[in-house]
């Protein structure tokens, strides 16, 4: 989480730097942190989902392509409405658009409106499911290795 928030303030710097202006105020910034601590919680315990179930390094990080498409399958590069019908209808419907909307509309000063809710149930959601899934992946493989030491 602290290394992924460092990242973030990093990025903004360079944004502010490149001419970057906001135009958000104190309610619109900390929502936005909100937003973007729970996506980063989220992608951190879906990080610890797939190294559990991978079996070597390169395995973990597939989880990256997986957000790769849904950033490149989002309104991050073109309005949806741009995007033909199949796409779109996938883009509206996934977690990156939301997120990416509430975040871009709060911090340039606008009203996230329902995207705000809807990227946190998102993250709350991918939250949960990962968090539980976790858990249940590292008990069975401690209680399969200890299967094996024990000889079972």
């Amino acid at each position: 989480m602290l290394f992924n928030s460092f990242s973030t303030i990093v990025i903004l710097v360079f944004g502010f730097v490149m001419g970057f202006r906001a135009g958000a105020g104190i309610a619109g910034w900390l929502l936005a942190a909100v937003i973007l601590l729970l996506f980063t919680l989220a992608m951190t315990w879906t990080a610890v989902m797939f190294g559990l179930l991978a079996s070597n390094a390169e395995g973990a990080g597939v989880f990256s392509y997986i957000l790769l498409i849904l950033l490149f399958i989002s309104s991050a590069f073109a309005p949806t409405q741009t995007m033909p019908p199949a796409v779109r209808i996938f883009a509206e419907n996934q977690p990156m658009t939301p997120i990416i909307e509430a975040v871009r509309s709060l911090l340039l000063g606008g009203s996230a409106g329902n995207n705000a809710i809807t990227a946190i149930l998102w993250c709350l959601g991918i939250l949960i499911v990962t968090y539980i899934a976790s858990v249940r992946i590292y008990k069975r493989k401690l209680l399969s290795q200890h299967h094996i030491k024990m000889g079972l």
